[in-house]
């Protein structure tokens, strides 16, 4: 989940940096995100690049190794490293003791950022996604 938000923060940071209108970024990162997801989910990649034009698929191949390459890779073995061994267990327990203070500033962080904005404005014109922005996860001091 961490990687995929990630991606998706970063890939719109790098849009709207270039010029690109927040609205626009929001589409392109997050909303076609299920698009492709959905894709894979019904019948893999190779249904995902049937779907999708040639220059998505050749992107993909070409561009997506450079994106998430070793380090990435790195990443993910470091973080499996540390579920393993108990590491971030402890770490996340120690915040737990310590009344989640960082989990809750991230959470406001992640809430509050111009991505999340965007996002709820337009999806509050979007009648086929429901509701998702009334259930939100609390602040700190909602779950007081």
């Amino acid at each position: 989940m961490g990687g995929l938000t990630s991606l998706i923060e970063t890939g719109y940071e790098v849009l709207t940096e270039a010029g690109y209108s927040p609205q626009l970024a929001y589409f392109e990162v997050e909303h076609e995100m299920k698009l492709i997801c959905d894709l894979i989910y019904e019948g893999g990649f190779n249904k995902m690049y049937a779907d999708c034009s040639n220059t998505s698929e050749y992107g993909s191949y070409v561009v997506g190794p450079k994106v998430i390459g070793k380090e990435s890779k790195q990443a993910m073995k470091d973080a499996l490293k540390r579920i393993q061994d108990g590491s971030f267990a402890k770490e996340f327990m120690d915040d737990y003791r310590n009344g989640f203070k960082d989990l809750y500033k991230m959470r406001e962080r992640s809430a509050n950022s111009l991505l999340s904005r965007v996002g709820a404005d337009l999806r509050d014109h979007m009648s086929f996604v429901g509701e998702a922005d009334k259930y939100s996860t609390p602040t700190e001091e909602e779950a007081k």
